[in-house]
């Protein structure tokens, strides 16, 4: 089997990012790093590849991908999880001698003129596609979608997806094997597709273990795709307010939180009425990019949902696809979290949990 920039890596104890930045000789990789991923290229006859980077009638390509945010605000690139996704896609780009060009596509307006096959390499899709842009991003291709279709829509590109059903599996075995009995989740609304996922399998993997979970999901919700803590705090007060109304003897000593920013907020809620998160009650985080919960005591575990892997397996799947245009495509990676000790210490889980999940 050929060795790629991953056992590179892991041979010489760096990020995927940092080997390609060496074999590039970027200067912003020390010598000793360089001479590091150097040794452990060769110790496993690594070879780097040469991307061709043509058009369909032999024209130099343009070295430009976009990133297409359809149907999602402008606004969401400042939510800390999704900055640093955006970060990862462009240094990663820059490692491969790429740019990085921002579009937004809300349904209603034309795409811009100048998007077109010749004057971009390909496409990352983040959000719902409008079904009246469809065509002309396909013309784009290759085309890689940054989240999960739709239950039940055809696949009509590659994608690279944060691996909801394993996080919700990870989310509820952390907690069972920290000894709680009872254990909850909460989701500041009910229509978001992934955080549905991540409910179903935490609350199946549960089950299976002879725990019913207290789901706090609220129904109302909040308006918009990006969280604000000042109008979201009423949501999040009335989730507390249905786990302190559970007998002691079946309120939920561990809690799993969808987001870092709403772990915030319920801090606060519980610090109000004097529940101290650690003594009171245990609470799971997912993101690990917020510099206020990493200041808070204790601070929470969290799920760290590798961005930076993400944005690796995207941009290495539109380099594969532009050397391999006619490769069949439809196929869907799926990015495991990792589990982030409240103490710094990590426990990478570097396969997905589905197979663990599907035989529940």
């Amino acid at each position: 089997m050929a060795c790629t920039i991953r056992d590179v890596a892991r041979e010489a104890g760096v990020a995927p990012g940092t080997v390609s930045l060496a074999l590039r000789k970027d200067s912003s990789v020390t010598l000793e790093t360089a001479a590091r991923i150097e040794a452990a290229a060769k110790a496993l006859g690594f070879k780097a590849r040469r991307y061709r980077r043509r058009g369909a009638g032999g024209g130099v390509r343009s070295h430009t991908l976009a990133l297409l945010m359809c149907q999602l605000p402008m606004e969401l690139l400042k939510v800390p999880l999704f900055a640093a996704l955006f970060q990862a896609l462009e240094a990663k780009c820059r490692a491969e001698d790429l740019q990085l060009s921002v579009v937004h596509c809300d349904g209603e307006g034309s795409l811009p003129r100048w998007l077109t096959p010749g004057r971009v390499d390909g496409a990352l899709v983040f959000g719902p596609a409008p079904l009246q842009h469809r065509g002309q991003i396909e013309e784009l291709r290759p085309v890689i979608l940054l989240a999960a279709p739709l239950e039940g829509e055809e696949p009509w590109a590659d994608c690279v997806s944060f691996d909801y059903g394993q996080r919700g599996c990870l989310a509820a075995r952390y907690l069972l094997d920290k000894g709680h009995e009872r254990i909850g989740f909460v989701c500041p609304r009910a229509d978001h597709p992934g955080w549905n996922t991540v409910a179903g399998s935490f609350q199946k993997y549960a089950q299976a273990k002879g725990v019913e979970p207290f789901m706090m999901i609220s129904e109302r919700g909040y308006e918009g795709h990006v969280w604000h803590s000042s109008s979201g705090r009423p949501i999040i007060r009335e989730l507390v307010d249905r786990w302190q109304r559970e007998p002691a003897a079946r309120r939920p000593t561990g809690i799993y939180v969808v987001l870092d920013e709403v772990t915030e907020v319920l801090y606060q809620e519980l610090e109000a009425r004097q529940i101290k998160v650690g003594r009171d009650v245990e609470i799971l985080s997912t993101g690990h990019e917020s510099p206020e919960l990493c200041s808070r005591e204790p601070q929470p575990a969290t799920l760290d949902l590798n961005v930076e892997d993400l944005a690796l397996r995207a941009i290495e799947k539109v380099l594969f696809r532009i050397n391999n245009p006619d490769a069949h495509f439809g196929a869907t990676t799926w990015i495991p979290a990792r589990l982030v000790e409240a103490r710094g210490g990590s426990h990478r889980c570097e396969t997905s949990v589905k197979n663990e999940q599907e035989s529940l």
